[in-house]
């Protein structure tokens, strides 16, 4: 019955969603890699 009802959602939805989710994750990321850039770039100046 699972099955029957997650097919009945059209792909498409279902690849935007995954899209979104992977878009969110890659900002994420960005924002992570961005803070710790900061931080050391703090560290070396206070050098």
């Amino acid at each position: 019955m699972k099955m029957a009802s997650a097919q009945a959602l059209p792909s498409s939805r279902k690849q935007e969603h995954l899209e979104a989710g992977k878009h969110r994750l890659e900002e994420f990321h960005k924002k992570k890699t961005a803070e710790k850039a900061k931080k050391a770039a703090s560290i070396r100046t206070m050098i």
